[in-house]
């Protein structure tokens, strides 16, 4: 069973590749003059679909760093001896352990899904008759489906303690 760390820190790294991979593009696309002088849209995009999530995560993290070791410890040893006197807090953990990983893999597969559709526009931008500009605006429509499911779901884990 993962912990709610280490959860919080796969959601992390997808989102944080998934970022930076469009990033790059971006960067070296606008270095050779791709999108015109001074053009800020196709970075703002980005931004705008990424970093709020991303920021948010990291937030929380740097907010709420993992407990110690010792801490851990002691808090496990507490919950085993509460445990083995009540068989229906085992039930409850067992039921919400299934649930939180649910939760997790659904979070991971939309926010992959969500993630590849950014990543998909800069790779089949050579092969589309249209600017840049004008694939970015028709799948940010999308895209607006998947960020209202992704705010609930990662918002599960990191509003969690």
């Amino acid at each position: 069973m993962m912990t709610l760390e280490a959860c919080r820190k796969w959601l992390v790294g997808i989102w944080g590749v998934g970022f930076i991979i469009p990033f790059i593009l971006i960067l070296l696309q606008d270095l050779n003059g791709k999108y015109g002088p001074k053009d800020n849209e196709v970075l703002g995009w980005l931004t705008t679909l990424t970093l709020p999530t991303i920021l948010l995560m990291l937030g929380v993290i740097v907010a709420n760093p993992t407990p110690s070791a010792d801490r851990k410890k002691t808090r496990r040893k507490k919950a085993l001896k509460e445990e083995a006197e009540d068989e229906d807090a085992e039930e409850a953990e067992k039921s919400n352990a299934v649930h939180e990983m649910f939760i997790f893999k659904l979070a991971v597969g939309v926010s992959i899904v969500y993630l590849l559709i950014i990543n998909l526009v800069f790779f089949f931008e050579p092969f589309a008759l249209s600017k840049p500009q004008e694939l970015m605006r028709d799948n940010k429509i999308y895209l607006a489906v998947f960020d209202s499911i992704l705010s609930l779901l990662i918002g599960y884990f990191f509003g969690k303690k």
